[in-house]
């Protein structure tokens, strides 16, 4: 397991500013709404991962209640103005994730710079990467085109994304 020290800890503030947000400003480029609109596409995908990483049960529960909370998410994620949940599905839907992808390249860089990548090397100076399959969610209606099907022995079908998620460490 590789030892972490007061060298080479990563605050989540630096997460966010030095990786996140310029993840985040890049996809908001591809906004091809008018100049004038209510909100923008910058404050949609902060907003988009303040409610991941606060694991907010819904679009509407992460709506601020307070006065305070609301100040808390600007401060903490400098979110200017929050969307609607309808606004936030509309300004999100618009944007690729190609985009959003780019921010994935900054990472191994980023961790490099911070003295926390090399402890993580192993066989001839590579990265170990465990892969694992997740299944989100599971409908019997709603469905995408990516999604994987089930067939039940009671002959109905449900539908669901899955995703592999990778994890470097060391064996």
């Amino acid at each position: 397991m590789p030892t972490t020290t007061k060298s080479n800890q990563i605050r989540p503030a630096q997460v966010y500013q030095q990786l996140v947000l310029p993840a985040l400003a890049h996809c908001a480029k591809g906004d091809s709404r008018r100049k004038n609109a209510s909100y923008t596409a910058l404050d949609a995908l902060k907003s988009g991962y303040a409610i991941f990483h606060l694991k907010a049960p819904s679009l509407f529960g992460f709506r601020p209640k307070l006065a305070i909370e609301k100040q808390n998410l600007h401060s903490v994620y400098g979110i200017d103005r929050i969307p609607s949940d309808n606004g936030l599905r509309d300004i999100l839907d618009r944007l690729t994730a190609q985009d959003l992808n780019e921010g994935f390249h900054r990472v191994l860089p980023f961790l490099e710079s911070q003295q926390v990548a090399p402890s993580y090397r192993y066989w001839n100076d590579h990265y170990v990467v465990s892969v694992d399959g997740v299944q989100h969610q599971c409908s019997n209606k709603v469905k995408c085109p990516y999604c994987l099907e089930r067939r039940h022995q009671n002959g109905t079908v449900s539908y669901f994304p899955f995703d592999a998620k990778r994890c470097a460490g060391l064996p």
